[in-house]
């Protein structure tokens, strides 16, 4: 399911506009956010939200949703190993991630980092996930993290 379907209106779709942006949309707009899970779900995507209280509730909140298996700690690590297994059924999986500004730059870069990755291979096999992150910070902004993801670490 991870193509488009060829036409003029696939532009306007908004899981066509995240993907061709990397997989991962920034929003400081809680309404702009809202709007656009409401548009995916309509869509048949799963949505799936987590609270940045910190990194260890979210990994906490992580494991607790996919079920990952008991060698899973909460560590960045450890997510990147589990997170391959995640099973996304359907058009696809959303992974809403709300209040990003709780987390310590260098934690934020590496989920997100951890996340896009696991995006591409997914879309590489046919399958669509993702990540809308919003903080209401404005200086909050995905242009001030390093995420870099080359073709030697899929």
């Amino acid at each position: 399911m991870s193509t488009f379907k060829e036409s003029p209106e696939r532009y306007k779709q908004i899981d066509y506009q995240i993907v061709s942006d990397g997989f991962v949309r920034f929003y400081e707009n809680a309404g702009e956010l809202g709007n656009d899970v409401m548009e995916l779900d309509k869509s048949g995507y799963t949505i799936t939200e987590f609270n940045c209280h910190g990194i260890n509730s979210l990994l906490g909140q992580f494991n607790e949703y996919f079920h990952f298996p008991p060698y899973f700690r909460n560590n960045l690590d450890a997510l990147n190993d589990c997170i391959q297994d995640i099973g996304i059924s359907g058009v696809g999986l959303v992974i809403v991630l709300r209040n990003l500004e709780n987390l310590k730059k260098e934690d934020c870069e590496a989920l997100l980092e951890i996340l896009v990755r696991q995006a591409q291979m997914n879309f590489i096999i046919g399958k669509r996930l993702l990540i809308l992150a919003h903080s209401s910070e404005i200086a909050f902004r995905m242009e001030s993290f390093k995420i870099k993801i080359t073709s030697d670490q899929l």
